[in-house]
């Protein structure tokens, strides 16, 4: 526990700090941060993620075959099981498929969050807040094509459209779940005015009512061995509704939006996330883009007019998300509680709470 609270800690720590700090110290102190979550998620024991036992033995598995064995054996997702049998030909092992992991999805984090965020130590601190830091640590190929993904969504603000395929299509090598990422692209250039907004909520209105008949023909479609599941979904939907409320009100100005693409994909996630308490895929799909509030909330927030109104809402906002975290931490059914270091003989002292 004491690994998280440091982890937050220092977020806040470091905002406070930066504030009126020049852009270069800054960012030097967010790559820092950069490299010290890359150190604690690889140098993690095999004990902390529910599914690091399974990716073992996939690991001894594909490199056990030979690389056009692993094209034989796999009916899709070739490049994440490549990447296995590419690490033990180089002599590498499980521990060092974790810090691949980990460096696929904080350098584009780091990327993103230091070209768009206007507050970059929150974004990092949302990143962990929103659960796609605990995600991170148990499900290793989204992770990666989730990493990919933070690439192809800078080819969107470019409008490079072949880029963004092509780095879209790769994402999906490493988990085929990152096709709904296609979707990003035509979501977030679609251009809507303040009234026709308002007009979205009907249909949303439907999709909801309709909503467990949808989700039920859709994961079959997709893949009918996921279950239904309790995702404790409806708080973050809450969340979201919230979010897009604030979004429409503070950053929509004379029928133009002014982050219009970032809301077009909130309301996506709005969408997705209404299905979320009947399938545990959708929470998965809906992690691509949870990303991003990492960058619409700070915007959101700085919106405000007047210091003490802004600190009001993110302290709100974090106190919320923060609770939740920590609250989930002990029953999480990510086994991320408590975190131990690699060796035994290095764990730092941890506190059952």
């Amino acid at each position: 526990m004491e690994v998280y609270i440091l982890m937050v800690f220092f977020l806040i720590l470091f905002e406070f700090l930066t504030i009126n700090s020049n852009t270069k110290t800054k960012y030097r102190l967010l790559l820092a941060t950069t490299i010290i979550l890359i150190l604690v998620q690889g140098l993690r024991s095999f004990s902390v993620g529910v599914d690091l036992k399974t990716y073992q033995i996939i690991f001894d598995r594909n490199s056990a075959m030979s690389f056009s064995e692993i094209f034989a054996y796999y009916d899709n997702e070739w490049g994440y099981h490549l990447l296995n049998k590419i690490i033990f030909v180089f002599g590498g092992n499980l521990r060092t498929l974790l810090f691949i992991v980990s460096i696929s999805i904080y350098v584009p984090l780091y990327i993103v969050v230091k070209k768009y965020s206007k507050m970059p130590f929150i974004s990092y601190l949302l990143f962990i807040f929103l659960g796609l830091f605990t995600f991170s640590l148990s499900g290793l190929r989204q992770t990666m094509a989730m990493g990919i993904t933070i690439l192809a969504f800078m080819q969107i603000k470019d409008k490079n459209l072949i880029k963004f395929i092509i780095l879209v299509t790769f994402a999906t090598l490493f988990h085929k779940s990152a096709l709904i990422f296609y979707f990003a692209y035509p979501l977030y250039h679609f251009k809507i005015s303040r009234k026709r907004l308002y007009l979205l909520i009907i249909p949303m209105i439907l999709i909801f009512i309709f909503r467990e008949n949808i989700i039920t023909v859709l994961t079959a479609i997709y893949d009918s061995n996921y279950q239904i599941v309790d995702t404790g979904a409806y708080n973050f939907l809450l969340l979201l509704i919230f979010l897009l409320i604030g979004s429409v009100l503070l950053l929509i100005k004379k029928d133009e939006l002014q982050k219009q693409g970032l809301v077009n994909l909130l309301i996506f996630m709005v969408v997705l996330q209404f299905f979320a308490s009947y399938s545990s895929i959708v929470m998965r799909f809906n992690y691509f883009f949870f990303i991003y509030l990492t960058i619409l909330i700070p915007d959101l927030v700085c919106s405000l007019k007047g210091k003490d109104f802004q600190f009001a809402l993110n302290s709100i906002l974090l106190l919320f998300l923060g609770y939740m975290f920590f609250m989930g931490l002990k029953d999480s059914i990510m086994e991320i509680y408590p975190y131990r270091f690699l060796f035994n003989s290095t764990n730092i002292p941890f506190i059952y709470y």
